[in-house]
């Protein structure tokens, strides 16, 4: 075989992609999710995060309900995995 590649024909999966974001934080090309408690980050929004920037997100989906919060892009540890990745810093009323 030659030279092989593969399409995904998974909607699903390609759905998954779309909710992803490259770009350069802190001299790093990072890829980070754009969808945080059911809220699809904009392009500009993704840009602002990028650049170090604490924005607010409305209409947040919670267990309680809808939600606001402030917050910026951040590294963080789950189950022992380095990601970045959008972080609350304060609760909005």
């Amino acid at each position: 075989f030659d030279k092989m590649t593969f399409e995904n024909t998974n909607p699903e999966k390609q759905r998954k992609e779309e909710d992803y974001y490259t770009g350069v934080f802190k001299k790093k090309e990072i890829r980070f999710h754009r969808v945080f408690g059911g809220y699809r980050f904009t392009d500009e929004e993704c840009q602002r995060l990028l650049a170090g920037e604490e924005i607010e997100v409305h209409d947040l989906q919670g267990k309680k309900g809808p939600y606001s919060a402030k917050g910026k892009l951040e590294r963080g540890t789950y189950k022992g995995n380095k990601y970045y990745g959008f972080k609350i810093s304060e609760f909005l009323h």
